[in-house]
């Protein structure tokens, strides 16, 4: 893996991270309107989690593998 794909690997997890920001902000606002029973919202808020750790996992082994 090259220099450019780890750092294209860096600026993937840093979108989702803001990604997954917007998405605890959203959450904060459902809760506090009482609007939070879509479940559908609230999966989709899990799996970016989910999404948001692998990619981390993965990127730790890279960066900590050079």
């Amino acid at each position: 893996m090259s220099t450019e794909d780890i750092e294209k690997e860096i600026l993937a997890v840093y979108a989702e991270d803001r990604s997954l920001r917007s998405l605890v902000q959203e959450l904060v606002c459902l809760r506090s309107t009482h609007r939070c029973q879509h479940e559908g919202e609230l999966e989709a808020l899990r799996q970016k989690i989910r999404s948001l750790k692998e990619k981390n996992e993965v990127l730790q082994v890279v960066v900590g593998g050079r």
